[in-house]
């Protein structure tokens, strides 16, 4: 089992390590900018400096007018929350959404660590798992990657605000946060005070984050296939219901809950990358990092 965790986390490697040398990396940079700017040096003022920025006591020592010169931070720090629960083993293609939420995750980690960010990341299903303080490193980053495979989730179930209140107590400002998961919400997030509270720690952490949030979705999920009546099982409760796959509500309800969702992300001033399980995943980050830089120009 061991040696199987750790041949996939090779071929992730692979995987990632080819987009770390395409133009990707180039655009994460640009578009995942230093959030502040550290102290570099003082020197003499030249015209057109901010006076904002003289530094009035290396001035007075110095005889002439001194300023402060800052760079824009060198290193960021990333954060991925995973989604671990039981809904990751379901997909209609070839690869489970497991699959495609390590290869999300290990790109992003690699490109990150390759660009001298640091890198954690918190596992989560219906409680938190895992916490992995952000660290530099290859290793670092393998280590991450080996606990996603191997983790067997004490619950089936997602509960997203559990998520957020961990993420808001680490009080990493200004860290860019990517929540990887199939963004639908399980049981304690149905009832009408679970959904206000969950609302309420999604505005909070798009506060206190750079929150991206990232839905791997099948198909299935926005546009069910039109095959009649037929039984669908959850793989979080186990619950089997009878659905009328033509029923023109059933595809309305599900292209609603999915639009919805991104306007609230979007009130909250949170990015959203949507990934399709058995999508081209280079050109899908590429498009999410140009729309992402040009927001910025």
């Amino acid at each position: 089992m061991k040696s199987n965790i750790r041949e996939e986390i090779r071929n992730l490697k692979i995987f990632s390590k080819r987009l770390v040398h395409s133009a990707m990396a180039g655009d994460y940079a640009a578009a995942f900018k230093g959030t502040g700017f550290e102290f570099d040096q003082i020197r003499e003022y030249v015209a057109g400096d901010d006076v904002r920025f003289v530094d009035w006591n290396a001035s007075a020592k110095a005889g002439s007018l001194m300023v402060k010169e800052c760079v824009p931070e060198r290193d960021r720090t990333i954060i991925f929350a995973i989604d671990c629960s039981a809904s990751n083993l379901y997909s209609s293609q070839e690869n489970l959404r497991k699959t495609v939420i390590l290869q999300v995750a290990s790109a992003l980690a690699f490109i990150a660590n390759n660009t001298h960010d640091k890198v954690g990341a918190l596992l989560f299903s219906d409680t938190v798992h895992q916490w992995f303080a952000p660290k530099c490193g290859e290793g670092h980053i393998a280590k991450i990657l080996e606990s996603i495979y191997s983790i067997t989730a004490s619950g089936k179930a997602t509960n997203f605000s559990e998520c957020f209140k961990f993420l808001a107590d680490l009080r990493k400002k200004n860290a860019v946060l990517f929540v990887i998961s199939d963004w639908i919400a399980g049981c304690d997030e149905s009832s009408h005070e679970g959904y206000i509270q969950y609302e309420r720690l999604l505005k909070l952490i798009s506060c206190e984050y750079d929150l991206v949030a990232v839905r791997v979705l099948d198909e299935c999920e926005y546009d069910f296939p039109r095959v009649g009546v037929t039984y669908v099982q959850d793989s979080e409760s186990d619950e089997v219901i009878m659905i009328d796959a033509h029923s023109e509500e059933l595809q309305r309800c599900l292209k609603a809950r999915s639009s919805e969702q991104k306007a609230l992300f979007e009130s909250f001033g949170a990015d959203v990358l949507d990934l399709t399980i058995g999508s081209d995943l280079a050109r899908e980050f590429a498009s999410f990092f140009h729309r992402r830089i040009g927001r910025q120009v």
